[in-house]
């Protein structure tokens, strides 16, 4: 689905917020927002649905606007850097009632544009976490178009991070 939206659209608007449906799975449902406008659902089909139509294996649906993504603008080709990647990884301790889709728009706005990728590929609450705590795992892939990043660059980046999320959120390192 992403694909799509890669194709029509700038995904600096693109953003998917966990969401609650009837006939969804609590916690395995997302909202899509392109622009701030709601442009779609998905998730895992509700576990009394499944068990009431007799499914064995888990069953995953999404709803999508189709004008929001045919509308888009035509893709403008733009080379690959020939200069390496960075990608490292960060573990944020936040408060729990942080939605991590504000941080992700903090980071995003904060690195700017040698972020060429932001995964949040871990949320966890429990043992070795405060209460009121949760631990984000964040992978970001920074790269310049025209240069190799220095080490001396990217750790500049990572601390001026660290500090701007701290700042906002009272984010602190893990």
């Amino acid at each position: 689905m992403l694909t799509l939206f890669k194709l029509a659209h700038n995904l600096d608007g693109l953003i998917f917020m966990s969401t609650t449906d009837p006939a969804l799975h609590p916690g395995r449902s997302l909202e899509i927002f392109l622009q701030d406008r709601t442009v779609g659902k998905l998730g895992e089909l509700h576990p009394v649905i499944k068990q009431n139509l007799g499914l064995t294996n888990s069953v995953y649906v999404f709803e999508l606007d189709y004008d929001a993504v045919s509308n888009g603008q035509v893709t403008n080709f733009k080379a690959f850097s020939k200069y390496p990647a960075v990608r490292r990884d960060l573990a944020l301790l936040v408060n729990k009632s942080l939605k991590s889709e504000d941080l992700e728009i903090s980071i995003k706005k904060t690195v700017g544009a040698l972020l060429t990728n932001l995964v949040i590929f871990d949320v966890y609450e429990g043992k070795g976490v405060a209460e009121d705590k949760k631990s984000v795992g964040l992978g970001l892939t920074l790269q310049h178009p025209e240069r190799t990043l220095t080490d001396k660059e990217v750790n500049e980046i990572f601390s001026s991070l660290v500090t701007v999320v701290g700042r906002d959120f009272q984010a602190t390192l893990r």
